[in-house]
């Protein structure tokens, strides 16, 4: 919630900057300053030391995975091979007929609607577990790039930021939730490591497959690929964690 926040306060910001006159450059410039307040406070931040941690050395291929940590790693990377640059998003909008100082100001509702139901579903998500939030999610998602491939009218694309920003605040931390749960105790941070690591390579490589169905194919084509990939994603997500043993087992085998 704060991450989005912060996002959207920086949006705005950006957008009086623009507005009164400045230009992107200078814009830029200023958004060093709370970057390097964020970086000062760090050596302030002291960790909590008291629990026991494992000493012995594992390396990657040594690294146990549960079969459903394996797969949905393993499907989100698919689902990332669609999920591209918000950037498109923004181009989009800007093709849909929106000025830039417009498509500024929908970029900060996406992170004003993430903000707001960030809190709302880690509860839903800690309260009725995580396939109660990460499928709607996901579906949400690929109905979202739908619309966004489909749809030009204005009114319609304010709704599919809203929606974005619901889809970023269910997924962002009922996911890490559910991997930090299932994986081999003592080695939490690896593993939500290792899903950033292959959630960076897809999104890398969704951006440059994006790119070039923008331009070789048409403007539409990158949303009806990453709408059919987040659709497909929710039904395979909902397989995994509904199949085989229950998460409290796993939660178990894993202490």
């Amino acid at each position: 919630m704060l991450d989005m926040a912060g996002s959207s306060i920086g949006a705005f910001l950006a957008f009086i900057m623009v507005t009164v006159g400045l230009k992107y450059r200078a814009a830029f410039m200023w958004s060093i300053i709370p970057a390097v307040l964020g970086i000062m406070i760090i050596p302030f931040i002291k960790e909590d030391r008291s629990k026991e941690q494992k000493s012995e050395k594992m390396t990657f291929r040594g690294l146990k995975l549960n079969w459903k940590l394996k797969l949905y790693l393993a499907v989100m990377f698919i689902f990332n091979l669609g999920n591209s640059s918000n950037t498109f998003l923004l181009l989009k909008a800007q093709n849909s007929g929106f000025s830039s100082s417009h498509v500024m100001m929908l970029y900060l509702i996406f992170n004003v609607s993430a903000s707001l139901l960030a809190i709302p579903s880690g509860k839903l998500s800690d309260k009725f577990g995580r396939s109660l939030i990460l499928v709607p999610g996901y579906i949400i998602y690929g109905l979202v790039y739908l619309g966004f491939a489909f749809f030009n009218s204005k009114i319609l694309i304010l709704i599919l930021f809203i929606a974005y920003g619901a889809y970023t605040a269910f997924i962002s931390g009922a996911e890490r939730a559910f991997v930090a749960e299932i994986s081999p105790h003592g080695y939490k941070g690896t593993v939500l490591g290792i899903y950033g690591m292959i959630q960076g390579i897809g999104l890398l490589l969704a951006s440059i497959i994006a790119g070039a169905m923008w331009d070789h194919i048409s403007s539409e084509a990158p949303f009806i690929f990453g709408g059919i990939l987040g659709i497909a994603s929710a039904a395979l997500i909902s397989v995994i964690l509904n199949s085989g043993r229950s998460l409290k087992d796993i939660k178990r085998e894993t202490q």
